[in-house]
């Protein structure tokens, strides 16, 4: 298989993770743990900042805008990782996404409460 195509072929006992880590898409079969971990931290820190941040937006510039720009943001991200290929700049979506989260989630929530 061709790196670039290996995100389309899952195995039957495998997942699409499995074939990210083993394949060597993002290399990580003999990174050390702490690029592993990252990836879960970049998601967790883009939801504090984003809870520290954008919950208040949300009440001084209003909800649904906040809402809105959360579910834009959040189906750019999710595109943008599908075909990344750059732990890199997979860090920084992930944060980006834990952000959106804040956006979609948390303010969304209040959002349609009020409705």
């Amino acid at each position: 298989f061709k790196k670039g195509l290996m995100f389309i072929s899952v195995s039957l006992t495998g997942t699409i993770l499995n074939q990210f880590i083993h394949a060597g898409v993002l290399d990580f079969y003999c990174a050390p743990k702490w690029a592993l971990g990252l990836i879960g931290f970049c998601f967790l820190f883009g939801i504090v900042v984003g809870c520290l941040t954008i919950t208040r937006c949300g009440d001084i510039y209003g909800r649904r805008p906040i809402y809105m720009a959360g579910l834009i943001l959040h189906l750019c991200i999710m595109s943008m990782l599908l075909f990344s290929h750059n732990v890199h700049l997979d860090y920084g979506l992930l944060f980006l996404l834990g952000y959106s989260v804040t956006m979609r989630l948390y303010v969304g929530y209040t959002y349609n409460v009020e409705m």
